[in-house]
């Protein structure tokens, strides 16, 4: 059994899963199995990783069903004690693992976070400033670690910076979603371990690289309208299945997250976006998020839309996620 299994998935990404499975195989932590998921690549994203000769790397291959389903195959496959995600643009700092696996036997946390670096096509980066937290936290009321932690983006919503204990995914029976289902299928992840999560530690050095791409294959910055449609349709489910004592916490999540999505939208999609804004159940969602122990900075936005949904609003509110 490895201590720490990485799971990959890999769609055409021929450009670009070399390097990161190179910053695999280049951790301190010897220990280490990476699985990667070849999700009906057309590209010759398979060649280049049969090509690897290493015992620590396993590729298996499936027909394309998105990352979501990509994940749940490698965590099938998964001995390690912990399971951590890398997706197959990105690169990882060679302590990354060794760290947070030291850190999860320290504390005992079900899951362990490290911070997060933007890498931009041009070469600057940006290090996230909420993930920069040295601070174990034993979950006694879960909807304030909501409110304080997760909504905020300090327990950020990606799935990549962190490693989980392997027997907390398989005695709880955590998986991503289907990706033809819902977007983000990290934020569907991490909102069903936020149900039974009971120890988490940050670790604030951002071991973690999240390079953003100069071409037109980014999974994440594209069908605004169709993103914004599914993570709804995400929170819905998320809220309509969280035990009672949570479910004004998710809310708290989704308007903020809908308000961002909305921004994002152009031209035509607009004006499908701002039938969302003004919806029941949108309105809901700001209205009992504003009950929430929100940031100002939350706080503005939320009222914003919730008093004056306006386009320049809608805009303005995503330039403030971005500051």
């Amino acid at each position: 059994m490895a201590r720490v299994s990485v799971i990959v998935p890999a769609y055409n990404r021929e450009r670009t899963v070399m390097r990161c499975i190179e910053s695999l195989l280049a951790q301190t932590l010897s220990d280490i199995e990476i699985i990667v998921v070849n999700d009906g690549s057309t590209d010759s994203t398979l060649e280049l990783l049969s090509a690897v000769k290493d015992d620590r790397l396993t590729v298996i291959s499936q027909p394309n069903r998105g990352q979501g389903e990509a994940r749940n195959a490698g965590m099938r496959l998964a001995t390690g004690k912990y399971i951590g995600f890398t997706d197959d643009d990105d690169i990882v700092d060679k302590r990354m693992y060794e760290a947070m696996y030291e850190a999860a036997e320290k504390t005992g946390a079900d899951m362990v976070q490290c911070g997060l670096r933007n890498v931009f096509p041009d070469g600057s980066e940006y290090i996230q400033e909420e993930c920069k937290l040295n601070r174990t936290v034993t979950i006694t009321d879960r909807a304030d670690y909501i409110d304080k932690y997760f909504t905020p983006c300090i327990h950020c919503r990606v799935i990549a910076n962190k490693i989980f204990r392997r027997g907390f995914i398989v005695e709880n029976d955590i998986k991503f979603g289907s990706n033809k289902r819902f977007f983000a299928e990290d934020l569907f992840f991490n909102m069903e371990a936020l149900k039974v999560l009971k120890k988490v530690c940050f670790i604030s050095e951002p071991y973690y690289s999240y390079t953003y791409m100069t071409d037109n294959h980014s999974r994440t910055h594209k069908n605004d309208l169709e993103r914004l449609v599914k993570i709804n349709d995400l929170f819905r489910y998320e809220i309509s299945s969280a035990p009672e004592g949570i479910k004004e916490a998710f809310m708290y999540t989704a308007a903020l997250i809908s308000v961002y999505n909305m921004g994002a939208c152009e031209g035509a999609d607009k004006d499908r976006a701002r039938e969302l804004l003004k919806s029941a159940e949108y309105r809901k969602w700001l209205k009992t998020a504003l009950k929430r122990k929100c940031t100002p900075k939350h706080r503005l936005i939320l009222s914003a839309m919730l008093l004056a949904p306006t386009d320049a609003a809608m805009k303005a509110a995503k330039q403030l996620f971005l500051r």
